[in-house]
């Protein structure tokens, strides 16, 4: 029997209908994608996506990284520790803010969809769950390699070209 990743998606706030109509199946695909990439796959996990506005992520960003403005995703990690395979693994959760995102999409994603923006930022925060970051040169090059590798298993096109 194949194991069930549990990943839980919820619009916390703003209007994610109107902007993308399949949210849940997006969301769960890209994270899917993500676990099936690098988690290892006899082990449950578990992820959270809040889909919110920016005003709910604005304050979120400024409580837990001290900078007073919206953003597009912020990935809490839970530092969880594997206990057994037949136990889930909270892994953290992801926050969406829905006018960055879609400003973004405007502005810089000429040649992909809102879809193709959100997949985008599901797989960084998961990739961010997972312990990968982007603060230095190195760090950033393989976690951009990996988003890209993952996001055209998706069939999302490179979003760094």
């Amino acid at each position: 029997m194949a194991l069930v990743h549990e990943i839980d998606v919820r619009i916390e706030t703003g209007n994610w209908e109107d902007a993308l109509s399949d949210w849940d199946n997006v969301c769960k695909q890209s994270a899917k994608a993500v676990l099936e990439n690098q988690w290892v796959k006899d082990t449950l996990a578990e992820v959270s996506i809040v889909l919110a506005d920016d005003a709910f992520v604005q304050i979120l960003n400024k409580q837990y990284r001290g900078q007073d403005r919206p953003t597009n995703v912020l990935s809490f990690p839970a530092g969880g520790i594997l206990i057994s395979p037949n136990l889930q693994t909270h892994l953290g959760d992801i926050v969406l803010g829905l006018e960055t995102c879609l400003q973004e999409t405007r502005e810089y994603c000429t040649d992909s969809t809102f879809s193709d923006h959100i997949c985008h930022l599901v797989v960084h925060g998961v990739l961010h769950l997972l312990g990968y970051d982007h603060e230095i040169e190195t760090e950033a090059n393989t976690m951009g390699y990996l988003e890209t590798q993952i996001l055209e298993d998706l069939g999302v096109t490179d979003p760094y070209v």
